[in-house]
């Protein structure tokens, strides 16, 4: 299922390449306000086109599931809509992300996706498994992997986003709420 997703997962490497040189750029001047606008209208501008392409995965998944899967991966399309959930999660921080390696934030970044990774282990242990040893724990399988996913990548976008504001003022963007509300 995270084939399918795969797509819409790559756009978020290459919002970070374009960027990090404007975010640098921004910084070695001075313009903190200037950060924080450009974040915005980022956010904004991918915003609608990714709701809209995100939502018809997420609300096509069986029919994608059977023309990307095969109908060997028949009940996969609940992993799918979990998967285009984060994917669409992972491309929103994006501009979050490159602002704080644009800043010179670099050990923040670094702590912050340790952090993120201990979580994500921490939490395939206690979903996917049904035990460890004598311990019983949920044993969702692939659901768990694509819960833990997600559940790590909300931590991540909520602690991105806090650092974007303690360091540049950057409020939530309410367009997005806006444009999910166009997209369904």
């Amino acid at each position: 299922a995270k084939s399918v997703v795969q797509i819409i997962t790559l756009i978020s490497v290459v919002f970070v390449s374009l960027l990090l040189p404007s975010y640098s750029r921004y910084y070695a001047k001075g313009q903190i306000a200037e950060i924080a606008n450009f974040a915005r209208k980022i956010e904004r501008y991918i915003s609608f086109p990714l709701i809209a392409v995100g939502l018809f995965m997420f609300f096509f998944s069986e029919p994608l599931q059977s023309l990307f899967l095969g109908e060997n991966f028949t009940g996969t399309a609940g992993l799918i809509q979990i998967l285009v959930i984060n994917s669409m999660l992972l491309i929103l921080v994006q501009p979050y992300t490159a602002q704080l390696m644009g800043m010179n934030r670099i050990k923040t970044g670094t702590w912050l996706s340790i952090l993120i990774l201990f979580l994500n282990v921490a939490f395939y242990l206690v979903f996917i498994p049904k035990s460890i040893g004598s311990l019983e724990l949920f044993g969702l399988g692939a659901r768990g992997a694509a819960f833990s996913l997600l559940s790590s990548t909300v931590i991540s976008t909520i602690l991105f986003r806090y650092y974007a504001f303690k360091l540049t003022s950057s409020k939530p963007n309410w367009v997005i709420v806006f444009n999910f509300g166009v997209g369904i």
